[in-house]
């Protein structure tokens, strides 16, 4: 409750829609050359940080997004 969302948004920014809008950019060559997508994501990803709300909920989101790139 005590985190405000302009900082959802920034860290989402960052952590969401940079590599978001990377990946967008480099898919064609990726699957011109067969080549493949890594994200760096953390525990956070997996396990919610009390204390982290925003930047697991981010890394969360990388998740679900390599996931459904993968299938």
């Amino acid at each position: 409750e005590d985190t405000e969302p302009p900082v959802f948004q920034k860290i989402f920014n960052t952590n969401v829609l940079g590599v978001i809008n990377m990946t967008h950019a480099a898919l064609p060559f990726i699957k011109e050359n067969k080549g493949g997508v890594l994200f760096i994501s953390s525990l956070a990803g997996i396990f919610g940080l009390p204390e982290a709300t925003a930047y697991s909920s981010s890394k969360m989101a990388l998740t679900a997004i390599a996931g459904s790139l993968k299938l």
